[in-house]
């Protein structure tokens, strides 16, 4: 089981592996990042304290079984360039929510559809889960296109769903079932 055995994954250029203090610097470059987390619930972290606490509950979220996130790391720079996972594990219905993010400094370049894929493989085939969901803010049109060309279905959209910065925001929910996976 996944929260046993943590997981690492290879592709052609990136390992997906655990999420390690060492990792602060490069996570902090994204999670700061106003534009990366403009369609995120989470205000920018201001200081590199600030993500290691951040790492740190991820930790703990691991331990407690809720849910898994793997860094990013590009190969050839041995960095570490985005994160993603599942949340929201819930083991009795066998369903997850999808999570992720990029530093801009590597979107448009096909990183995040090359670890999404594989972690799709991880949580149908390693995890059982039946239900994969992805919930993406509605002007987020790039998280969108990413999420149908995995396979997921557009399910709806939920009106003024979450307050953030100030507004109310529309979710778009997705889902993608493993009887329609294709691998």
């Amino acid at each position: 089981m996944i929260f046993t055995e943590f997981k690492v994954i290879r592709t052609d250029n990136l390992l997906l592996r655990k999420i390690i203090i060492d990792d602060a610097k490069d996570m902090f470059e994204i999670f700061s990042d106003n534009e990366v987390l403009k369609h995120y619930d989470l205000l920018p972290h201001k200081t590199v304290s600030e993500t290691v606490e951040f790492i740190k509950f991820q930790e703990e979220w691991y331990e407690n079984r809720k849910g898994i996130r793997w860094g990013i790391i590009k190969k050839d720079e041995n960095k570490l360039i985005g994160t993603c996972g599942f949340h929201h594990f819930d083991e009795e219905f066998k369903r997850a929510e999808i999570g992720y993010e990029l530093n801009k400094n590597y979107w448009n370049k096909g990183f995040m559809k090359e670890a999404l894929k594989e972690i799709l493989k991880v949580g149908f085939s390693f995890m059982n889960l039946n239900r994969i969901e992805g919930i993406v803010d509605n002007e987020n049109e790039v998280s969108k296109i990413i999420l149908i060309k995995l396979g997921f279905k557009f399910e709806g959209c939920l009106r003024e769903r979450f307050y953030f910065n100030g507004e109310f925001r529309d979710e778009n929910h997705y889902g993608l079932l493993k009887s329609e996976w294709t691998k």
